[in-house]
Order: structure tokens, then sequence, then C-alpha cells
């Protein structure tokens, strides 16, 4: 005498192949749209992506890239580059994100604490930090040469070129577009 299963047909089906069982539920065109665009993003944005948590800077998440070519940085372009920071282990220097504030060619000059790219005001250095300590600002001024930047951050107490002095265009890492 045949036993019967206690096994329902579609479950049985979804194991064993020999039930056709439909889904029941259908996603909207956009639904699909969507995922079709942030699965890109999921699977290679991590490596393309970089935040930043410093207040020096108006945007939290980079997009990363190679640094283009020397004739092709403009004013405004953020750069990360390694820079020894007072407030962190000297032995490992922090990887900083800051725009060009001066190109080679352009004219650095320093005005009572300003310091100013062809006459366009970039900042003031603070001659101490929040803490009390004595700071040393930059005291380059003229033509910058080939291959040499100013940098600069947003933030009016950004650790910069106002104290670091020019960075070579070889000590660039990164360059960075700003997402959010």
């Amino acid at each position: 005498m045949a036993t019967k299963s206690n096994l329902s047909p579609k479950l049985f089906g979804r194991f064993f192949g020999t039930a056709k069982v439909r889904s029941q539920r259908r996603y909207p065109w956009w639904a699909w749209a969507l995922v079709a665009l942030c699965a890109p993003v999921a699977v290679f944005g991590p490596s393309k992506l970089f935040i930043t948590t410093t207040a020096s800077l108006p945007y939290r998440i980079w997009y990363r890239a190679e640094v283009p070519a020397a004739a092709d940085l403009k004013v405004g372009h953020y750069l990360a580059y390694r820079k020894a920071h007072p407030w962190t282990d000297s032995e490992n220097p922090a990887l900083m994100v800051k725009a060009i504030g001066c190109l080679p060619g352009q004219a650095l000059r320093i005005d009572r604490g300003s310091y100013y790219c062809n006459d366009t005001w970039l900042g003031e250095a603070l001659r101490e930090d929040s803490k009390g300590n004595i700071l040393s600002p930059s005291t380059f001024e003229g033509i910058i040469e080939s291959g040499h930047y100013f940098m600069v951050g947003a933030h009016p107490r950004a650790w910069d070129s106002k104290y670091y002095g020019l960075l070579k265009y070889e000590e660039f890492e990164l360059y960075v577009s700003p997402i959010f």
C-alpha cells in the first residue's frame, strides 16, 4: 500500500524540482534600475572611496583616482599626501587631503600673517595652536617653482602649507574628488 507524503507539492517541488513554483512577488522597474546602479558601487566602490574625519575640509566622502599630470592640476583640485603633523606620531606621517591654493609660476606673498596667491587671499597663519603651542609659519614668498604647490585647508586652523611650506608633485599620492 502506498503512503502519501506529508510534504505539499509546492514545497516538495521547490527542493526536488517536480512542481513548478512561480514567484508571487513582482518588483517595479525602478527597483531593478536602482539595483543595477548600486551594484557596481557596492562591488567596486570600497576601493575607490576615501573618507576623511577632519574639520579642515568641507567634504567627508571622496572618490579617489590617480594623480593627474602636473600640467593638468588646477587651483582648487584636492590631493592626498603624507606629511608629519605636530599632533600625530612623527614616524607615521598622516595622510592629508588639501586643495591646491597656488600653482607653479604663480606669486605667493605674505602680508602680516596672511597668505596670498596672485592677490587671492588663501588664509592666515596662526601664531599658536588651540592648546597654546607655538607654531612656526612658512616664510616662503615669491614665484613658485615648477613642480611645487601651496596647499590649503578650508578651516582656519587647518594644518597646511602655511606651516610646512610648499609640496613637491612627487609627494602627491591620490587625486580625490568630493562626493558628499
